[in-house]
């Protein structure tokens, strides 16, 4: 008698066949389990696609692995529980434990990562790489989460997050993009908000329209809309205010709260501003295009800065003044003042005129503007202006009165000549 030796395998694995007409391939107690018509499926771990009626071209690799799927086609579910709620949505791409677990009808998304997209379920176009991206995403669409737990409890539509925890606590906001570690991983919702660099925008919850380009950018606004910074730490301590712009590393650090403020290469001039252009630091030179030889087409007035580096006008307008008296004898100091010929010693060629500060210093001290350290720089030479006229009007006056006098004495000395010729036609006679 022969011995005859048989393979047995147990009965909840099934060896791999292609040999049937719907060309499935399966292993593992009942992959596949209730599949009519569906064709050309791979399904691999317990209860894998085991719900599969019609539904083609997919392929599930784990326990639970497209568990519900009945009519999807071309999905891919690679792990334990990947789009194991799957029923009717296709072209899927789940890798990673429980990714796209809770996905139901939502089609042409791609979870790469353990419980990326987990809770979505009809939503669709999304991309999650990354361990719990795009986790409580339910509806939001056209979505790309890059990191772990960007986008994480999003469930608004086209946002864009790279990085670990990029947009991490966003729910509602939308249109935003975030390309760094925490950048704008506070945001609730904030719409049309970009970000790039670690922690840019971090802080910032509903505020929109805003632009942060540089590691700490705009790092610490909440509510702002409407602000850019472009550079490391650029508007970095704003923590409230709209339309500012910083640009330069750590522009416009300092200003807490404000509006409409400008700073480029600078930093701000306290916590609290608004409308203020402040451009440069530590430079000593500025040159500007279109302003020399250029005649501005209306009416033009001088301009001035002062020690601050603050550029402005002088307004004359009564509305602007108090306290207004004559000048009077205040001026006569100007004689005592000295006018000289120089030369400046960074152009030692050209030949000026002008005073001496210290001495004006020593006459008219109101007349002389001084630096930050409180040293002499130069003189007001626009407030000689009025001194001057003042004394001009002083010597018309004066003028007109000796006219005056000069005029009686004519009288008088024609008065006395008449007489004189008088008296000597007298004598003749």
């Amino acid at each position: 008698m022969t011995k005859r030796t048989c393979l047995t395998f147990p009965l909840a694995a099934l060896l791999a066949t292609a040999a049937f007409a719907q060309q499935n391939t399966t292993m593992g107690v009942d992959a596949l389990r209730f599949n009519t018509t569906g064709w050309q499926n791979t399904a691999f771990g317990y209860e894998a696609l085991r719900a599969n009626t019609s539904g083609s071209c997919n392929a599930a690799v784990g326990h639970w692995g497209l568990y519900s799927n009945t009519i999807g086609f071309c999905n891919t579910a690679l792990g334990s529980y990947a789009l194991a709620s799957n029923t009717a949505a296709s072209q899927n791409t789940a890798v990673g434990s429980s990714a796209l677990r809770s996905n139901t009808l939502g089609s042409n998304n791609t979870a790469l990562g353990e419980s990326a997209l987990m809770a979505n379920t009809t939503a669709g176009n999304n991309t999650a790489v990354g361990f719990s991206a795009l986790k409580f995403n339910i509806t939001g669409h056209s979505n790309t989460a890059i990191g772990e737990s960007a986008l994480s409890a999003n469930t608004a539509n086209c946002n864009t997050a790279v990085g670990a925890c990029a947009l991490a606590a966003n729910t509602t906001g939308k249109l935003n993009v975030a390309l760094g570690r925490y950048t704008l991983v506070n945001n609730i919702i904030g719409e049309a908000n970009t970000g790039l660099g670690a922690q840019a925008l971090y802080y910032n919850t509903s505020g929109s329209e805003n632009t942060a380009v540089g590691n700490n950018a705009l790092e610490s606004v909440a509510t702002g809309d409407s602000n850019t910074a472009l550079g490391r730490g650029a508007l970095n301590s704003l923590s409230s205010g709209s339309e500012n712009m910083g640009v330069g590393r750590n522009a416009g650090n300092g200003l807490i709260r404000g509006d409409g403020n400008i700073y480029i290469g600078s930093q701000a001039g306290g916590g609290v501003e608004s409308r203020t252009l402040r451009l440069g630091h530590s430079q000593i030179r500025a040159f500007i295009s279109g302003i020399y030889s250029r005649t501005t087409a209306g009416a033009a007035v001088p301009v001035v800065i002062d020690a601050n580096g603050q550029l402005g006008t002088i307004s004359s307008s009564l509305r602007y003044k108090e306290d207004v008296v004559d000048i009077g004898d205040r001026a006569n100091r100007l004689y005592d003042l000295r006018p000289v010929s120089f030369r400046y010693k960074s152009q030692p060629g050209q030949v000026h005129f002008g005073l001496i500060a210290e001495e004006v210093d020593q006459v008219m001290p109101e007349l002389v503007v001084r630096d930050l350290k409180g040293q002499v720089e130069t003189v007001a030479y626009h407030e000689f202006i009025p001194m001057l006229l003042n004394e001009i009007q002083k010597q018309k006056r004066e003028t007109q009165k000796q006219k005056q006098e000069n005029d009686a004495l004519r009288i008088e000395l024609a008065a006395l000549n008449h007489r004189v010729e008088a008296i000597l036609l007298h004598i003749r006679q």
